[in-house]
């Protein structure tokens, strides 16, 4: 029901206003209000969104990586370092930490970032030096399936997740993003 120029002025009239009732066609003061109490949750939520999206990881280099793994496992960090393909895995590496051990560098189901710049250097040089973001893991103590016979829980009571090809790896970062790639020279 469309209400009449008549019933508008006399719902705008601010004298009025406390003995008529809205006409139909006009919003009710429920629906305004969980509108906007929906556009408030709307807003609040995307903000932090967009907070958490902008805060950066901490930055870490692979030598305080590799010591300090139990601070960082599980932990979305930002890393420079060597990134080197072979023929079946990726390593990162410092040279600058000699004795420390190499991390395997997997990809997420989604890379961002300067994937295309990595995949050029690697063509010609099969390293990088590169910053990337991703989760790290360190060498946490592997799940051991509750179902299997008490002589081999037993065994393998201790061990610690492996990564990489063959398990050869006791650390691993899934990459999530490329910051920087650049050629590196060769030592």
């Amino acid at each position: 029901m469309n209400a009449s120029k008549g019933q508008l002025a006399k719902w705008v009239d601010p004298g009025r206003r406390r003995h008529l009732h809205p006409p139909e066609s006009l919003l009710s003061y429920r629906a305004v209000k969980r509108f906007l109490a929906q556009l408030s949750t709307i807003l609040t939520v995307s903000t932090a969104l967009m907070a958490q999206s902008s805060r950066k990881p901490p930055q870490v280099d692979l030598c305080t990586l590799t010591t300090h793994w139990q601070e960082f496992s599980g932990k979305v960090v930002r890393v420079k370092a060597l990134f080197q393909e072979g023929a079946e895995q990726s390593v990162l590496s410092d040279p600058g930490c000699p004795g420390e051990p190499p991390v395997a560098a997997l990809s997420a189901a989604r890379v961002e970032g300067k994937k295309k710049r990595l995949r050029q250097i690697l063509g010609k040089h099969r390293r990088a030096e590169v910053v990337l973001e991703g989760t790290f893991r360190g060498p946490e103590l592997a799940h051991v399936d509750p179902k299997l016979p008490e002589a081999m829980k037993e065994k393998l009571k201790g061990t610690t997740q492996r990564y990489g090809h063959l398990g050869s790896f006791d650390m691993m970062i899934e990459i999530t993003r490329i910051i920087e790639a650049n050629e590196t020279v060769a030592p």
